[in-house]
Protein backbone atom coordinates (compact mmCIF):
# COMPACT_ATOMS: atom_id res chain seq x y z
CA UNK A 1 0.00 0.00 0.00
CA UNK A 2 0.54 3.10 -0.46
CA UNK A 3 0.69 6.44 1.44
CA UNK A 4 0.34 10.31 0.81
CA UNK A 5 1.17 12.80 3.11
CA UNK A 6 0.40 17.01 3.72
CA UNK A 7 3.32 18.32 5.03
CA UNK A 8 3.96 22.66 4.70
CA UNK A 9 0.36 23.02 3.35
CA UNK A 10 1.96 20.79 0.16
CA UNK A 11 1.03 17.15 -1.28
CA UNK A 12 3.89 14.94 -0.65
CA UNK A 13 4.03 10.54 -1.28
CA UNK A 14 3.80 8.08 -2.07
CA UNK A 15 5.33 6.62 1.19
CA UNK A 16 5.48 2.96 2.18
CA UNK A 17 4.19 2.30 6.10
CA UNK A 18 8.20 1.89 6.79
CA UNK A 19 9.15 5.19 5.44
CA UNK A 20 6.15 7.08 7.61
CA UNK A 21 6.92 5.17 10.60
CA UNK A 22 10.32 6.65 10.23
CA UNK A 23 9.31 10.33 9.48
CA UNK A 24 7.93 11.43 13.00
CA UNK A 25 4.55 12.65 11.85
CA UNK A 26 2.01 14.13 14.79
CA UNK A 27 -1.32 12.08 15.22
CA UNK A 28 -2.67 14.94 12.93
CA UNK A 29 -0.63 14.73 10.01
CA UNK A 30 -3.26 14.32 7.06
CA UNK A 31 -2.82 10.74 5.31
CA UNK A 32 -4.39 9.79 1.99
CA UNK A 33 -4.25 5.76 1.18
CA UNK A 34 -4.25 4.56 -2.25
CA UNK A 35 -7.71 3.19 -2.72
CA UNK A 36 -9.38 5.34 -0.01
CA UNK A 37 -12.36 8.15 -0.68
CA UNK A 38 -10.96 10.31 2.13
CA UNK A 39 -7.86 11.78 4.00
CA UNK A 40 -7.43 10.89 7.41
CA UNK A 41 -5.80 11.71 10.27
CA UNK A 42 -2.33 9.61 10.85
CA UNK A 43 -3.74 8.99 14.56
CA UNK A 44 -6.63 7.21 12.61
CA UNK A 45 -4.10 4.48 11.23
CA UNK A 46 -3.49 1.60 13.46
CA UNK A 47 -0.09 0.68 11.77
CA UNK A 48 1.46 3.87 12.87
CA UNK A 49 0.36 3.73 16.31
CA UNK A 50 3.58 4.23 18.74
CA UNK A 51 5.07 5.89 16.08
CA UNK A 52 3.44 9.37 15.78
CA UNK A 53 5.28 12.43 17.68
CA UNK A 54 3.58 13.82 20.38
CA UNK A 55 0.86 16.94 19.37
CA UNK A 56 2.35 20.51 19.75
CA UNK A 57 2.39 21.84 23.00
CA UNK A 58 -1.17 24.34 23.79
CA UNK A 59 -0.68 28.22 22.61
CA UNK A 60 0.20 29.18 26.21
CA UNK A 61 3.17 28.73 27.35
CA UNK A 62 5.58 30.06 29.77
CA UNK A 63 6.19 34.43 30.35
CA UNK A 64 7.17 36.02 27.23
CA UNK A 65 6.13 32.98 24.92
CA UNK A 66 3.29 34.77 22.30
CA UNK A 67 1.32 33.13 19.34
CA UNK A 68 0.02 35.44 16.76
CA UNK A 69 -3.03 32.61 16.10
CA UNK A 70 -4.92 33.66 19.31
CA UNK A 71 -7.97 35.58 18.92
CA UNK A 72 -9.37 38.51 20.57
CA UNK A 73 -12.31 36.65 22.13
CA UNK A 74 -10.95 33.29 22.69
CA UNK A 75 -10.66 31.90 25.83
CA UNK A 76 -6.98 31.83 27.87
CA UNK A 77 -5.91 28.99 30.36
CA UNK A 78 -8.64 30.46 33.04
CA UNK A 79 -11.24 30.28 30.47
CA UNK A 80 -11.69 33.97 30.15
CA UNK A 81 -11.36 36.12 27.20
CA UNK A 82 -9.28 39.88 26.73
CA UNK A 83 -12.70 40.64 24.26
CA UNK A 84 -14.98 39.70 26.54
CA UNK A 85 -13.74 41.66 29.41
CA UNK A 86 -13.21 45.05 27.17
CA UNK A 87 -16.41 44.89 25.79
CA UNK A 88 -18.26 44.62 28.90
CA UNK A 89 -15.94 47.67 30.36
CA UNK A 90 -16.67 49.50 27.08
CA UNK A 91 -20.56 48.96 26.99
CA UNK A 92 -21.24 48.08 30.89
CA UNK A 93 -18.21 49.47 33.01
CA UNK A 94 -20.09 51.55 34.94
CA UNK A 95 -21.40 48.88 36.83
CA UNK A 96 -18.67 46.58 37.18
CA UNK A 97 -19.79 43.74 34.82
CA UNK A 98 -15.90 43.18 33.52
CA UNK A 99 -14.75 42.70 37.12
CA UNK A 100 -17.61 40.13 37.94
CA UNK A 101 -17.10 38.90 34.53
CA UNK A 102 -13.34 38.08 35.40
CA UNK A 103 -14.27 37.05 38.84
CA UNK A 104 -13.42 40.07 41.20
CA UNK A 105 -16.62 40.54 42.81
CA UNK A 106 -15.05 42.92 45.20
CA UNK A 107 -13.93 45.05 41.83
CA UNK A 108 -17.22 44.99 40.77
CA UNK A 109 -18.50 46.03 44.04
CA UNK A 110 -15.74 48.99 44.23
CA UNK A 111 -17.17 50.17 40.28
CA UNK A 112 -20.61 50.72 40.93
CA UNK A 113 -19.78 52.80 44.07
CA UNK A 114 -17.67 54.41 42.45
CA UNK A 115 -19.49 54.73 39.41
CA UNK A 116 -22.55 56.46 41.74
CA UNK A 117 -20.03 58.92 43.80
CA UNK A 118 -18.61 60.25 40.71
CA UNK A 119 -22.28 60.79 39.34
CA UNK A 120 -20.84 58.27 36.11
CA UNK A 121 -17.59 60.02 35.55
CA UNK A 122 -16.45 56.31 36.49
CA UNK A 123 -17.46 55.06 33.37
CA UNK A 124 -15.03 56.99 31.54
CA UNK A 125 -11.98 55.04 32.94
CA UNK A 126 -13.49 51.82 32.41
CA UNK A 127 -14.14 53.13 28.72
CA UNK A 128 -10.09 53.54 28.83
CA UNK A 129 -9.75 50.11 30.49
CA UNK A 130 -11.94 48.31 28.33
CA UNK A 131 -10.15 49.42 25.14
CA UNK A 132 -6.60 48.35 26.78
CA UNK A 133 -8.04 44.83 27.29
CA UNK A 134 -8.94 45.31 23.93
CA UNK A 135 -5.22 45.93 22.53
CA UNK A 136 -2.90 43.83 25.09
CA UNK A 137 -2.00 40.49 24.64
CA UNK A 138 -4.18 37.63 26.28
CA UNK A 139 -1.20 36.58 28.00
CA UNK A 140 -0.91 39.59 29.93
CA UNK A 141 -4.46 40.26 30.34
CA UNK A 142 -4.19 37.12 32.15
CA UNK A 143 -1.55 38.18 34.09
CA UNK A 144 -2.35 41.70 35.20
CA UNK A 145 -6.47 41.15 35.70
CA UNK A 146 -7.28 37.17 35.75
CA UNK A 147 -4.33 35.97 37.67
CA UNK A 148 -3.62 38.92 39.60
CA UNK A 149 -4.22 38.85 43.85
CA UNK A 150 -5.80 42.45 43.52
CA UNK A 151 -8.97 42.49 44.27
CA UNK A 152 -9.42 45.71 42.16
CA UNK A 153 -6.64 45.18 39.03
CA UNK A 154 -6.64 48.73 37.27
CA UNK A 155 -4.72 49.38 34.28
Amino acid sequence: MLYFIIRNGQQTGPFTIEQLRAMGLSGSTPIWLQGTPNWRCASEIAELDGYLLPEMPPPYGPPGYARADIGLFDAGPSGKSRGVAGLFAILLGGLGVHYFYMGKVGGGLICILLTIVTCGLWSVVSLIMGIMMLTMRQEEFERKYINSSSTFPLF
